[in-house]
């Protein structure tokens, strides 16, 4: 094995590899990309905390109902203009600061798609910063920003201060924000600005431009369509002429917002997420990464265009189902699509036909090659993430090794060698790797089981409890089982019991039932004993038997006097009985034949009687029996009112869906009453 000093890869003769395609094992002489290990226990193994794609494949989750996208920006109307107008002056300034490209692209229409973000979103892995495939981890990197958006880099970092005679730009722009916050809006929209600077300050319009250019179509964030501040130090930077290493800011921020918008997935009670961040970008490389996901016909690049025009106004047709599919496959996806030949697109001079050993500090040029290879910290405006393209090495034409712990491993990209791999060269995989990723698999499978087993126990005791609730055992006791009684069933404000027993019953009872077993034939929302010798026999009668006894039993004691005065002659020559009766001050005649539907009637009559009497008995029994002291009393009743409330708002086809305590107040309310009217009619001893 042969290492050269300062470099950032690793040459290995005769290693074990394998064919990523077929996954046919073969020995040649590799190069991986540092840090890099050869044992299993040094390497930094994927975690094996679920991803989406794990949970919404099990069904554990769904989708929020709503995805909001805020990261895609369309063209404004007076923005051709206003670039067209900036290019005849500070064209040779944006060449300088490697911004050309970047302000050029931002003039096509990207046309997002939700399915998409959703898709890449379920392998995400914010551990990492990578997209964990079945078949491996793959990443938007340096070099996808750099070639697709246009951006450099390497560069002075966008946190870099001002100086003392930047200071007045600064000023002067945060003082147009601040105007255009008082106005009719209480913003400085994009429209606003973009009005503002074109029609009447000139002093300021380059640095406002790139302002723009900056909130809008490189580091968008929320609120949308309204001037960031953080951008004017940035801005002033590039209008000096001043390089600025944007690329790792993008990048840094599209790795938060794909994390954050994970996080609001990951969340059960939201409904509705949104994504934000340059999610332009996640769409051009998921189009260059995998075809078939992108639009069908791309646009044909004129001379002078960027990467990004092939897609301009197209729309791709694919849905969830589709995205999911191609992306389980690692035969979708395109792991160097810059090196092929493209019409009218220049290759950049690090693409080259045969592999070479170069320098960084010898040449300028591969300096942004150089600061893709290496593992590092992202620098943003608001955020920091890490950057680790040694765990995506075959992205660059490097063979995939184990991954080792980037903060180890720390050099500058202004004087390192490195192999650029030829165009033609299809990289491969170390042996231990692919016994390492398996392992990997297996753990993360392991973690995944673990979860949905915790998940159905947990689902299941929700699902029980709440079937409990609704049907509660006691109701449904099997014919076979011994006869059993509610203990003690008498209504909360008859005068049975004092209220101080009575909340000492039903804690007793509420313990007892929360003690059984979930799902045993023993389970209640009270305590229940077995029937003794002096107990009722209408202790277990259905309601409604023992309300059409009740019924009957009235219909015996009450029943209709007839009074017969006379015999009247009809029209047919038949005698017919009659009786009279007051109504009104009139008499009115019945006849025979209107006996059934009198009885019908008086029927009826009596039912409404009945639940006239059970309501009056209660408030009786509740006002007139019950001499509670009124501080005791008041809250008894508003409990009961609330209890009865509930009672009314959660029932649904004659079943509780509330919890076991309603169900409890209302079996003893109505117990007690029935027990009440039972005696009223002589039915049980007093």
């Amino acid at each position: 094995m042969a290492e050269l000093s300062c470099s950032i890869y690793e040459f290995a003769r005769n290693e074990k590899m394998v064919a990523p395609k077929d996954g046919k094992p073969y020995v040649r002489n590799a190069v991986f990309l540092k840090p890099c290990v050869k044992s299993l226990s040094q390497a930094v193994a994927v975690p094996n905390t679920p991803l989406l794609f794990d949970i919404m494949s099990e069904s554990l989750r769904e989708w929020p109902k709503r995805l909001d996208v805020k990261g895609l920006y369309l063209p404004q109307k007076r923005w051709e203009e206003w670039i067209d107008r900036m290019a005849g002056k500070y064209a040779r300034v944006w060449y300088q600061t490697g911004i050309c490209d970047a302000i050029l692209s931002s003039r096509y229409e990207i046309r997002g798609n939700k399915d998409l973000i959703l898709g890449l979103l379920e392998f995400w892995c914010p551990e990492t910063n990578t997209f964990v495939f079945p078949w491996g981890e793959a990443t938007i990197t340096l070099e996808d920003v750099m070639i697709l958006g246009g951006l450099s880099p390497v560069g002075h970092p966008v946190t870099s201060p001002l100086k003392a005679k930047m200071l007045k730009a600064e000023e002067a722009l945060s003082q147009k924000r601040r105007m255009m916050g008082r106005s009719r809006s209480k913003k400085a929209t994009h429209g606003c600005w973009i009005k503002h600077f074109m029609e009447e300050d000139a002093q300021h319009e380059h640095e406002a431009f790139l302002s723009l250019w900056l909130s809008r179509y490189v580091l968008p964030s929320l609120p949308e369509e309204v001037i960031k501040k953080h951008v004017f130090r940035v801005a002033i930077h590039l209008s000096s002429g001043k390089r600025i290493a944007l690329a790792p800011a993008v990048l840094a921020s599209l790795y938060r917002n794909l994390t954050l918008l994970k996080e609001q997935a990951m969340s059960s009670s939201l409904d509705r997420i949104t994504a934000s961040g340059p999610l332009q970008l996640l769409h051009l490389w998921a189009f260059e990464r995998f075809p078939s996901l992108g639009p069908s016909m791309l646009n044909t690049l004129k001379p002078g265009e960027p990467r990004a025009a092939r897609f301009h106004r197209l729309n791709a047709k694919i849905n969830l189902p589709l995205v999911r599919s191609v992306l389980r496959l690692a035969d979708n996806f395109v792991w160097r699509p810059y090196v092929v030949d493209l019409k009218n697109w220049n290759h950049p001079s690090y693409y080259k036909d045969n592999t070479e050993i170069v320098s960084s500090s010898n040449n300028i040029e591969l300096q942004p090659f150089a600061r893709c290879l290496q593992a590092s910290m992202l620098v943003g405006i608001t955020c920091e993430e890490m950057y680790l393209p040694h765990r995506v090495a075959m992205q660059f034409g490097y063979d995939q090794d184990l991954p080792s712990d980037p903060f180890d491993y720390n050099i500058s990209h202004k004087n390192v060698k490195f192999i650029l791999r030829s165009r033609s060269f299809e990289a491969g995989v170390s042996a231990r790797y692919v016994n390492w990723w398996n392992k990997c698999k297996l753990a993360r499978k392991e973690a995944v089981e673990d979860v949905k087993r915790n998940w159905k126990k947990s689902s299941e005791s929700v699902i029980v409890k709440r079937v409990s609730d609704k049907y509660p055992v006691s109701f449904g006791v099997s014919r076979l089982q011994p006869k059993v009684k509610i203990q003690e069933c008498y209504s909360s404000f008859t005068d049975r019991h004092p209220p101080a027993y009575f909340k000492t019953q039903m804690n007793e009872m509420m313990l007892e039932c929360e003690s059984n077993h979930i799902g045993s034939n023993e389970e209640s929302h009270a305590s229940v004993i077995h029937e003794s010798e002096d107990s009722s026999e209408t202790d277990h009668m259905p309601l409604s038997l023992r309300l059409k006894q009740i019924a009957a039993v009235e219909r015996r004691r009450i029943k209709p006097q007839k009074r017969f005065s006379s015999l009247s002659i009809d029209g047919s020559g038949n005698k017919k009985k009659f009786r009279t009766g007051l109504a009104r001050g009139k008499a009115t005649v019945h006849t025979f034949a209107d006996n059934a539907k009198e009885r019908q009637r008086k029927a009826g009559d009596f039912a409404t009687k009945l639940k006239r009497t059970v309501e009056e008995g209660g408030k009786a029994c509740d006002h007139a029996r019950n001499h509670f002291d009124i501080y005791e009393h008041q809250p008894r009743v508003d409990k009961r009112k609330t209890v009865e409330r509930k009672g009314e708002e959660t029932m649904v086809e004659g079943c509780f869906k509330s919890t076991a305590s309603s169900i409890q107040n209302f079996g003893t309310e109505l117990e007690g009453r029935l027990m009440r009217l039972e005696k009223m009619m002589g039915m049980q001893p007093k």
